[in-house]
């Protein structure tokens, strides 16, 4: 967890803020894989897989050869989509630092067993002149 709050700091001082990251676990015991679910202004002005990537190169190029593994999947959410919004308006949780902990819960219609909440920020609200 250190590891990926480390890289996201840096993301967040390089590209931008985060609306959402979280460490997603679809097992309640936390045994398995983790899914890196982001959402970003910055990464909502660029096409998924050019985000996908983005964060899965930072993620490559700076965690341990043992801890990659652990991360089996980055998703890449618009700031929009019903998911985040729910969690947004439940937690606000910003880094560095900052971690909660999420277990057998349901945000936007989708379940979530065991999850790490590292950043959650209402989106902005983009404003006209």
């Amino acid at each position: 967890v250190d590891d990926i709050q480390r890289i996201l700091d840096h993301l967040r001082v390089t590209k931008g803020e985060f609306t959402l990251a979280m460490l997603y676990s679809s097992f309640e015991s936390g045994e398995g894989d983790w899914n890196l679910i982001v959402s970003s202004p910055w990464t909502d002005s660029m096409d998924q897989g050019e985000g996908i990537g983005l964060v899965a190169d930072a993620l490559r190029e700076s965690l341990s050869s043992d801890s990659i593994p652990a991360i089996s999947r980055v998703t890449v959410l618009k700031s929009t989509d019903p998911f985040v919004l729910g969690i947004t308006s439940a937690f606000s949780v910003a880094s560095p630092g900052s971690t909660v902990y999420i277990s057998n819960s349901t945000f936007g219609g989708v379940h979530i067993p065991r999850a790490i909440l590292l950043y959650s920020q209402k989106p902005v609200a983009a404003t006209r002149p």
